[in-house]
């Protein structure tokens, strides 16, 4: 998405300058774009390239219109007299050296200069990296030189994208590309949660993860201070416990989300507009799952079940079935919560009911939940009720397993 979403708010991107290869996976993207006549990539690592050709699809970097330049990203804005129109940042932890200063005023104000006429600057923004404060600033100093800007989500890692004084619109004709176009719609051959029914081909899907544009976000950065190269305060975060701003952060935007006729040059009719919103809080409800799934495992947090059930709860809330789900086990297993198999049924429930399509990514809780029914007779309706889609949807052992687990409480459910 980080390729894609620029890609297509720009009419016909020719120029791109992607800043840090990474593993390559935005920059190999833009060459999707029959437009893009040259792809400059500028890494600070000189051995990155044969690393990223070893061990990472990499046939992108034989094409011609790809060329790797080994120099510092701001060093090489400052000093170059190439422009583009599409300019993405592909850097992010700001713990790391001199990361920081791609987030100042100072830094923006030189990469406009070298962006052509309508054309955009995409910032990888990664919320676990700032607190809701830090965010709101970053928010704030991008507007001050991107004013008509706005926010994608992309999980938790989401895209400020800006266009100088352009009001930033999808058009009819760039939209109608992303949901016909064979080799685009490839590309966006991937869900983020969901399963395969909830792909980024979907055009309700890919719309949704527009978040909020100029107002929205003006809003949310009222607050913000504006970050210089000389008051470099980012410079001193720390990579250690600042996943535990997250929530804070995901709220703070959940209060500015903006319909999607905001980004769009085409009016849509209400009830495709109000699908799309429903999806969009999911979207924010995924980011908090996430979060409580890492407070349940203890990857980069503490190992908290108390304060997994409560983000659990607050993603069930934003309609994330995946949270229901996993708030089902927790008063299955008693995690966190008193055990009580009536609410653990109660969750089960609510999560198929919101998510039929998706069995496949709630098939552990399929086995241990769902079919693990007191009542045998609710467990075979609901079994036979799924079948057919846990067909398609899920493999061969998948489908043994869940059986397994479904005939230790009921012993008659079919295969």
């Amino acid at each position: 998405m980080a390729a894609q979403v620029p890609a297509l708010l720009h009419p016909g991107p020719k120029e791109v300058l992607v800043v840090g290869l990474g593993a390559g996976q935005t920059a190999g993207r833009f060459l999707v774009h029959p437009s893009v006549e040259r792809l400059d990539c500028v890494e600070i690592e000189p051995e990155l390239s044969s690393f990223v050709r070893e061990h990472f699809e990499a046939e992108w970097m034989d094409d011609a219109r790809f060329r790797l330049i080994v120099e510092d990203g701001r060093n090489y804005l400052a000093h170059t007299d190439a422009t583009y129109d599409i300019i993405s940042l592909e850097v992010g932890q700001v713990f790391r050296p001199a990361l920081a200063s791609f987030y100042t005023v100072d830094f923006y104000r030189r990469a406009r200069r070298r962006l052509n006429q309508h054309g955009v600057l995409a910032q990888f923004v990664p919320l676990e990296m700032f607190t809701r404060d830090e965010f709101r600033s970053v928010v704030r100093t991008f507007l001050e030189v991107f004013p008509q800007s706005v926010l994608w989500y992309n999980r938790s890692e989401l895209l400020l994208i800006g266009g100088g004084v352009d009001d930033l619109k999808l058009s009819a004709s760039r939209f109608r590309r992303a949901v016909t176009d064979g080799a685009l719609q490839q590309d966006l051959d991937f869900s983020y949660w969901g399963g395969s029914s909830n792909r980024m081909s979907r055009p309700d899907i890919f719309l949704a993860g527009f978040l909020a544009g100029p107002d929205g976000l003006a809003g949310l950065a009222e607050e913000g201070r504006i970050y210089r190269d000389d008051l470099p305060l980012l410079e001193y975060a720390t990579a250690s416990g600042r996943a535990i701003h997250l929530e804070a952060t995901v709220e703070l935007i959940g209060g500015f989300l903006e319909p999607v006729e905001a980004i769009l040059s085409a009016p849509m009719d209400g009830e495709e507009t109000s699908r799309i919103r429903s999806i969009q809080r999911r979207n924010l409800g995924n980011i908090v799952y996430n979060l409580g799934a890492r407070y349940f495992n203890g990857e980069g947090v503490p190992q908290d079940d108390a304060e997994a059930v409560r983000l659990f709860r607050l993603a069930a809330d934003q309609g994330d079935p995946t949270g229901q789900a996993n708030l089902g086990n927790m008063y299955k297993l008693g995690r966190g919560v008193s055990q009580d198999n009536v609410e653990a049924h109660r969750w089960y429930d609510l999560a198929i009911a919101r998510a039929a399509d998706e069995t496949r990514t709630l098939s552990t809780n399929l086995g241990d939940g769902v079919a693990e029914r007191m009542n045998a007779e609710r467990t075979r309706t609901l079994f036979t009720t799924y079948r057919d889609d846990l067909a398609e949807r899920m493999t061969t052992e998948q489908i043994a397993e869940a059986q397994r687990r479904a005939r230790q409480w009921a012993p008659t459910v079919g295969p």
